[in-house]
């Protein structure tokens, strides 16, 4: 003999009809409407308004990093060019559009020393283990008697450097010096203790012009100079992230436009 489990309620119809309204409002409000008539109402929910900002803002924010990216190419580019000329005597007037251009200069380093840290090297893919250290700061008086700072290179910490001795000859690049912020630690000039390349407090500091040489490590004049410091290599080496950057701001927009057409034809 078999035996059923199943065990059968037995509703009214109005307690039929109170479940059937039920659920019908139930899946009308998960879709984002209320119950009620078909045609729009102002009542009726609408999604979108202030939301539809989130694809312009994303669409624009898409828009500058490719701004961006042509701008990062087009220095990549100058860089490059100015990176494979011969080094040129110290220009008398140096304005920022000549940033990265190769100079020699023929003269002494002068006293005192800055240690700019701590920092990790520039000219190496950035790595897990990186070692830590600072770069070495100098004043040069060249041969016409300007007084310049060079950035001698990187040093690890805890490694001594010997002083260069006598007249040499020394090439690099010329570059800007660094902005300040509220993240940064304070320069302590009175401590020589530098965080940040404040090139104006530095040439202060040795008696020197605010102009910055970043000596290279492939130039022949830099050869007979010892290591470390280490020098920079002479490649580029820019972060350039800008197409990433673009994509995601685009995909972002695409994404969220798609959500806010469609909910839009469900309120329809």
């Amino acid at each position: 003999m078999l035996t059923s489990h199943t065990h059968v309620t037995t509703r009214n119809p109005y307690q039929q009809f109170l479940a059937i309204a039920n659920l019908q409002q139930r899946i009308m409000i998960w879709r984002g409407i209320r119950a009620g008539p078909h045609t729009s109402s102002p009542h009726q929910p609408r999604l979108g308004g202030w939301l539809w900002s989130v694809p312009l803002t994303t669409f624009c924010l898409g828009s500058w990093q490719l701004y961006r990216l042509d701008w990062k190419l087009d220095l990549i580019r100058k860089w490059e060019e100015r990176m494979s000329r011969g080094g040129i005597p110290l220009p008398e007037t140096i304005t920022p559009l000549d940033e990265y251009t190769r100079v020699t200069l023929k003269g002494q380093f002068t006293s005192p020393d800055i240690h700019l840290g701590p920092r990790t090297r520039t000219d190496i893919p950035p790595t897990q283990h990186n070692p830590v250290g600072y770069f070495l700061i100098s004043g040069f008086r060249n041969d016409d008697g300007r007084i310049v700072l060079v950035n001698r290179g990187w040093v690890p910490r805890g490694v001594g450097v010997k002083s260069v001795e006598g007249g040499v000859g020394v090439e690099g690049v010329l570059k800007r010096g660094e902005e300040g912020s509220i993240f940064m630690p304070k320069n302590r000039p009175d401590k020589n203790e530098w965080y940040w390349m404040d090139l104006k407090g530095m040439a202060s500091h040795v008696g020197a012009e605010p102009i910055l040489v970043e000596l290279l490590e492939d130039s022949e004049l830099n050869k007979g100079l010892e290591t470390p410091p280490f020098r920079r290599k002479a490649f580029t080496n820019f972060r350039n992230n800008h197409l990433q950057y673009a994509i995601t701001w685009y995909g972002i927009m695409l994404f969220s436009s798609a959500v806010l057409w469609r909910g839009r034809r469900r309120v329809r």
